[in-house]
């Protein structure tokens, strides 16, 4: 075997240690509902796996998290495939109030991206969110 040879091995296994070091400290696990951000490229940043084509259809979706695996990355509920960590987001369902005909009635839950800015008016009695480019004003229970 060449040392060329041996040099890519070497090169491969450090970035797969890297990849299970990150995806472990993304703190992200079975049952988690997570949004998926964009399309991986084969093999990225240490992710031992490929993206297939119909996982394309999964970007910008909301899934649940059904496994972990090491080096293969993250299975998802849906289509059973498994995705790096690094695409994507922990979100989580929170009640919401929504002006409806100038009203403000109870919605079913939203799904709020967890690193979405979020900050408190004066009175601290509502509690103000930015989703997907919409200013959604939420009722603290």
């Amino acid at each position: 075997m060449s040392k060329e040879s041996e040099l890519k091995k070497v090169i491969k296994k450090a970035k797969q240690t890297i990849y299970v070091e990150h995806q472990k400290a993304s703190g992200l696990k079975v049952g988690d509902k997570v949004r998926i951000l964009r399309k991986a490229k084969d093999y990225e940043n240490g992710w031992d796996n490929s993206w297939a084509h119909p996982m394309n259809r999964s970007i910008g979706q909301i899934d649940t998290i059904i496994s972990v695996h090491d080096n293969t990355g993250i299975q998802l509920k849906s289509d059973g495939y498994d995705y790096p960590f690094f695409v994507l987001r922990k979100v989580q369902l929170e009640p919401t109030k929504v002006l409806r005909n100038g009203k403000w009635v109870k919605s079913m839950n939203s799904i709020k991206d967890i690193n979405d800015y979020e900050y408190l008016d004066h009175d601290d009695k509502y509690n103000y969110s930015f989703h997907s480019s919409m200013l959604y004003r939420q009722k603290r229970w």
